[in-house]
């Protein structure tokens, strides 16, 4: 149409761009190629600044991301010890600006917050697919199958490489550079202190695991570090980067922030997780590949493909904030609030109900908060030297009593967990007992097995938490560290050390759970041993019982001299209280006649009976002149009160009872301390 602009084509557009620079320099002036702007070196150790995360948000937005309700500005959430998050944290150390995510606006409840697109997600599965991945992959499928599981490279180390490679080889040609630019470079889970740091968790659960973890982290990296420069260095390039302390920062970044890679298996605001907090199942996104179900339509467990969520993985916790996300909509992923926010608010996410043993070590802080409801005292039950280990174990997984890695969690509302109960009544149970358990008469739930049984269930639980608890507070410095100049944790919180602090909390909350139960489980074991007491012989009883000394006095010197100790007095014991009708009447033993005939017999001795019992009779021989009619013909009555003690599983106890409250020393027991004493006998069951 006459009168109308036409479009400038790339041909005109050159010849006005020539023109211009030709009016600027003048006829016959050299064209000189613009300038462009010279990139910086890359501080590959450098906490992020405003400018790499002003790069995160253009680089989502650039991708087909919307942001159009949230921001990315410096937090206060680290001042906090109830909303922590990884990058907030660094800011309390000076070391970062401490960023989170806000509200530009006014959000509702129910509203959607930030999109970003599913071609952003860093997953485990671009790691499989990259050069670096397939090499790793070909060198799996060349290991013989029985030596398989101790040299292969595992997917997640694969991913963690991949991430290394990503960052320190390829740097800005990495498709994910403004995103891993933006991590943090240092973290405050203990696998990064310092010896003399990690210290303060000695005597904890957590000391142990760190130490296994690292040892684990170090065999791994140790074997693809060999197999990269061997098979494929050319692929690595540049191997100054192949690092642990590179290698640990991948990792940890990945353990921080990791979701489900598989968005078809997300459902809104959940994940599909298996036993072992693992997702099964990869991307739908086009590029990558998708795990099917099983005949069962259930994705299989232990294939979890772990992935990036950019910017999503950067929300702040706080304990209980409703924050969900949608993978069904315009291939990609939305969060969506559950609450109301107003403009200027911090969007938080939260990590989950995680105790503070979990929250320190995966994500390098912990919660302060009284009798945190999500914390726990892990409880591992050992009892690989039992000889009916086989029964025992096999009777309590068919009854899913066994938790995964014989784990119990107390926990402040439950602190000494039923299944805990059930599991040891079943693991302290001795043989009599263990078959009538085998037989489905009791419900070890619900009900008590005997009365010796429930005793030393308590009693056991007594000890191992006695010995937890002092491991806890015992826990000082050895030798070395003290020469190195050791600041014990309660010193270095004082002094605002972030991760003394951190410790501090953490083994506060532990103390607190642990004397809560200590406390639980002492008297639970009072009830058992009150109800109990009328068949509960103990060892102060058979000290104090004059008449049976003076009836025993023949064979004092006799006993002295063969060394009897408390089995054998006990014995002895309950041959005579059953002559002299002291034991309750339905402890049948049976008559002396018959098992006199028995003994003439001698078809049913057997080596060790006979082992047990000759130092008992040579005492009885060499006394039995001055013995009266008490003790006559009392062999037979000694074999058999061994043998129904044999046939019941009756053994000697020896059992913790709290001390009495009228102590003549008056003083208030030691927290977490029983102030018990030994208390010794044996419980004659029906």
């Amino acid at each position: 149409m006459a009168g109308q602009p036409r479009p400038i084509s790339a041909d005109h557009d050159g010849n006005m761009e020539r023109h211009r620079q030709q009016s600027q320099h003048g006829a016959g002036a050299v064209d000189r190629p613009e300038k462009r702007a010279r990139l910086e070196p890359i501080d590959h150790d450098a906490e992020p600044v405003e400018a790499d995360y002003r790069r995160l948000e253009k680089w989502i937005l650039d991708n087909g991301g919307n942001l159009e309700n949230i921001c990315l500005r410096k937090s206060e959430t680290c001042k906090s010890c109830n909303s922590w998050s990884f990058d907030s944290m660094m800011s309390r150390q000076g070391i970062s600006e401490g960023f989170g995510v806000f509200a530009k606006t006014n959000i509702p409840a129910g509203a959607d917050v930030a999109f970003v697109p599913s071609h952003l997600i860093l997953s485990e599965t671009d790691a499989l697919a990259s050069d670096l991945g397939r090499a790793l992959l070909a060198h799996n499928a060349t290991i013989p199958l029985d030596e398989y599981p101790a040299q292969h490279v595992c997917t997640k180390t694969i991913l963690w490489l991949f991430i290394v490679h990503e960052f320190f080889n390829k740097g800005r040609a990495s498709k994910w550079f403004p995103y891993l630019r933006a991590l943090p470079r240092s973290y405050d889970t203990p696998l990064f202190w310092p010896e003399h740091e990690r210290a303060w968790l000695r005597g904890t659960n957590l000391h142990f695991v760190v130490t296994e973890k690292e040892a684990e982290l170090q065999a791994d990296f140790a074997a693809a570090k060999a197999m990269i420069l061997d098979r494929v260095p050319q692929v690595w390039g540049d191997v100054s980067t192949l690092t642990f302390a590179n290698f640990l920062w991948a990792r940890t970044s990945c353990s921080s922030r990791a979701f489900p890679s598989d968005l078809r298996v997300v459902e809104q605001g959940r994940t599909n997780e298996s036993k072992d907090d693992d997702v099964a199942g990869i991307g739908r996104d086009g590029v990558h590949a998708v795990m099917q179900p099983g005949p069962d339509g259930k994705y299989p467990p232990c294939k979890c493909f772990l992935a990036l969520w950019p910017l999503f993985d950067m929300l702040n916790h706080r304990r209980g904030q409703s924050m969900m996300w949608d993978a069904t909509r315009d291939n990609g992923i939305w969060f969506t609030t559950g609450v109301s926010m107003t403009k200027g608010e911090e969007v938080f996410n939260s990590y989950g109900p995680k105790g503070n043993d979990e929250l320190l070590l995966s994500y390098g802080f912990c919660l302060d908060i009284p009798n945190n409801p999500d914390d726990y005292v892990p409880i591992k039950i050992n009892f690989a030297q039992d000889p009916l280990r086989d029964r025992k174990e096999s009777f309590l997984t068919h009854c899913n009593l066994l938790p995964f890695k014989s784990l119990f969690l107390l926990r402040h509302a439950d602190l000494i967990p039923a299944t805990l109960v059930a599991c040891m009544r079943v693991l302290v149970a001795n043989a009599t007992e263990l078959a009538f358990i085998e037989t489905g008469a009791v419900d070890v739930l619900t009900t008590h097995v005997s009365h010796r049984n429930e005793m030393t269930v308590w009693d056991t639980l007594v000890s191992l938490l006695s010995h937890k608890y002092a491991a806890l507070e015992s826990s000082s410095p050895d030798d070395d560290e003290a020469d190195s100049g050791y600041v014990p944790v309660e010193v270095a919180a004082a002094q605002g050390q972030f991760r003394a602090r951190m410790a501090l909390i953490y083994r506060s909350g532990q103390a607190h759970i642990l004397v809560a139960a200590l406390a639980n489980a002492a008297q639970q074991l009072g009830a058992a041993i009150e109800a109990a007491s009328d068949r509960f012989v103990r060892s102060a009883d058979i000290a104090d019982a004059v008449e049976f000394w003076d009836a025993a006095a023949p064979l004092i010197e006799n006993a002295a001299e063969a060394e009897w100790g408390p089995d054998e007095w006990l014995l002895v014991y309950l041959v005579w209280a059953q002559r002299a009708g002291k034991l309750p009447s339905d402890v049948a033993v049976g008559s002396s006649a018959a098992k006199r005939g028995d003994v003439e017999d001698g078809e049913d001795e057997d080596e060790d009976e006979d082992e047990a019992l000759t130092p008992i009779f040579a005492v009885l021989a060499a006394a039995e002149p001055n013995m009266g009619s008490m003790w006559k013909g009392v062999e037979a009555d000694v074999r058999a009160m061994f043998e129904w003690m044999q046939d019941h599983s009756v053994t000697l106890l020896n059992v913790q009872t709290a001390a009495a409250e009228d102590d003549d020393d008056g003083q208030d027991e030691e927290e977490g301390g029983m102030g018990a004493d030994l208390l010794m006998g044996v419980v004659l069951e029906q």
